[in-house]
C-alpha cells in the first residue's frame, strides 16, 4: 500500500528521482546563453552546469 502513495520518480533506485533532466537542460541552456544560475541543489549538479560554457 505504501508504494501506491509514493510520488512518481521518488521510488528508491529510480534514476528519475536523482536529476530532473528537463530542469537540468533548461538551466544548461540558460547558462550557455549567458544567464547566471544562482541555484545550488543536489538536483542540479554544479559540475554539469559549469560544463555548459557560454557561447
Amino acid at each position: 500500500m505504501a508504494d501506491r502513495r509514493r510520488a512518481c520518480g521518488t521510488a528508491p533506485g529510480d534514476p528519475d528521482a536523482s536529476v530532473n533532466l528537463d530542469i537540468l537542460a533548461l538551466a544548461c541552456h540558460a547558462r550557455r546563453r549567458g544567464w547566471a544560475i544562482h541555484v545550488e541543489s543536489p538536483y542540479l549538479p554544479q559540475d554539469l552546469l559549469r560544463a555548459a560554457e557560454p557561447f
